[in-house]
């Protein structure tokens, strides 16, 4: 079977499966540290929320940082903050320390993801945009996959500050790769930088208020955060070493559900094609949060990898729907704003779930905090998929 990438549109994706490693790795270290720092749930859950401030604060930045600077300017300034963020988790002897590393990981996150998935769209060829969105999903759904399994092994082995020294290479490496990324064809935006950053946020409100697509894919972001992106990398970690599992078969258990998760990022093209994108949208929501919302109710470690690999593969399906739904739906101009506005969305629930969950944990339980937002994913994905029906849609379409 021919791949729908070209050698940019690879490259890009190389440098995009190197990310998710380090995001894979560090967002199971850096848990699994404040645990044994002495982390309660609830510090945890603002821990994992810190992840979100920076992105929520410079999302709709990212757009007109990019335009200025240019995709692969912004890639590189991506991988320097990887590097912050490893030195300080390195070098922090409290939480509040590895508080600072998340909120420069989630920089560094928003503004590659921004940069990278933007330009990829750009690159893609007429007509191949659910293809290449659904491959290089899978792609960095791999570096996903292994992140976690690298931190888990290494942090088992050699300490979780080792894990932090891992993270800064890979970020070096990182700046060696986007010297290999293809030159943006567009100019660069001229004028004042600050005048950009302002006109970008009216920008985003007229997007939210007129384009359909956009205005879509940034609600959608905002559910799916709510499911195992919140609690993946911090109440099921909780969970199971609450169980008694050992950090290097955590890293394996997070590494098959990334796996999982993996073949369902590759497998969105065909089901979008024979369902449609939104129907195949809707319906990953609905299984992944029904299997998170199951999570709870299991303690043996098979029948846990089992369910947390259907929910997170399911659940994965989203991610390069909204991507195409953006693609189909906005034009070159608005893209790289559309994109921000995901990220938006993405650092909002990332922020304010979290610490929410983290409450929950510690005055009702910690099996509340998988129950709630599962069983609250599935319902809302049904009231979408209901109100989308109604209004005469066609099913799938955009």
């Amino acid at each position: 079977m021919q791949l729908p990438h070209t050698p940019d549109t690879k490259r890009l994706t190389a440098v995009l499966f190197l990310s998710m490693v380090l995001v894979g790795m560090t967002q199971l270290a850096i848990p699994l540290h404040a645990l044994r720092l002495g982390a309660s749930p609830g510090s945890l859950g603002i821990l994992i929320g810190a992840l979100g401030v920076g992105a929520m604060l410079l999302s709709i930045s990212s757009s007109a940082l990019s335009a200025y600077l240019g995709f692969r300017t912004l890639i590189f300034v991506s991988f320097l903050l990887w590097i912050g963020a490893g030195a300080v988790s390195f070098l922090g002897p409290a939480l509040s320390w590895l508080v600072g590393s998340q909120f420069l990981i989630g920089l560094a996150d928003v503004f590659l993801w921004v940069a990278a998935i933007t330009y990829l769209t750009e690159l893609a060829p007429a007509g191949k945009q659910a293809a290449v969105q659904s491959w290089s999903s899978g792609i960095m759904g791999v570096g996903a996959a292994v992140g976690p399994v690298v931190g888990g092994y290494v942090g088992q082995a050699a300490g979780f500050r080792s894990v932090f020294v891992v993270t800064i290479a890979l970020a070096i490496l990182g700046l060696v790769l986007c010297h290999r990324l293809p030159a943006p064809q567009h100019p660069k935006e001229r004028g004042p930088l600050m005048r950009h950053v302002i006109v970008s946020h009216f920008d985003a409100v007229k997007l939210i208020r007129t384009n359909g697509p956009a205005r879509l894919a940034a609600l959608l972001t905002l559910l799916g955060t709510m499911s195992w992106v919140t609690v993946g990398p911090s109440f099921y970690i909780a969970y199971l070493n609450q169980l008694g599992v050992s950090a290097d078969v955590i890293g394996l258990l997070t590494t098959l559900r990334a796996g999982a998760g993996t073949l369902g990022r590759f497998g969105f093209a065909l089901f979008a094609t024979r369902i449609g994108v939104l129907v195949a949208t809707f319906s990953s929501f609905a299984v992944g949060g029904l299997a998170l919302a199951a999570t709870p109710f299991l303690t043996a470690v098979p029948l846990l990898a089992l369910v947390g690999s259907l929910g997170e593969a399911a659940d994965r399906l989203r991610i390069p729907g909204i991507q195409t739904i953006v693609a189909d739906g906005t034009d070159t101009r608005n893209r790289a704003l559309s994109f921000s506005l995901i990220s938006f969305s993405w650092a909002l629930g990332t922020t304010v779930m979290p610490p929410i969950l983290g409450v929950i944990a510690d005055r009702v339980s910690l099996s509340a905090a998988f129950l709630v937002p599962g069983s609250l994913v599935a319902l809302v994905a049904l009231v979408f998929y209901l109100s989308n029906r109604l209004r005469n849609s066609e099913p799938g379409q955009v």
